[in-house]
């Protein structure tokens, strides 16, 4: 999109303003040395299961519900189902109300996270499986 838009810009590896012919306009702007960044496919449909994978999925939570994160969060525990990041961001419109971003280890198709995940739906306002993963 940054090659055939007019003002338009990308943040990207070197190589792929090489292969786009893009003038970079900046470079080494992480603000940590050992600065990383995930990017995602957004797709229609998840990847089969590996038997190594990773799912994500977006809650929302009833924000007047003291623990309501805690109570979601311990579907997993129970489930012995391993969560490799939680993240938080805004609801447009909705002050200080949250959407949360769990990963965890695991397929969504798979009987563990299948079932944490019906498990969860009793705990939250809203659940979607954003998708599944190699790991």
């Amino acid at each position: 999109m940054a090659s055939n838009e007019a003002n338009c810009a990308a943040i990207s590896a070197e190589v792929c303003a090489e292969l786009y012919n893009l003038v970079i306009i900046d470079r080494d702007i992480q603000d940590q040395n050992v600065n990383t960044t995930r990017f995602f496919v957004i797709g229609l449909e998840s990847d089969e299961p590996t038997g190594e994978d990773k799912t994500l999925v977006m809650i929302t939570l009833d924000q007047r519900q003291p623990g309501g994160l805690c109570d979601a969060l311990s579907v997993f525990k129970k489930e012995n189902i391993n969560i490799t990041k939680v993240d938080s961001r805004p609801i447009p419109g909705k002050r200080w109300e949250y959407y949360f971003f769990i990963e965890f280890e695991g397929h969504f198709k798979n009987p563990n996270p299948a079932s944490a995940l019906t498990e969860l739906q009793k705990y939250c306002v809203d659940v979607k499986v954003m998708g599944s993963y190699p790991k």
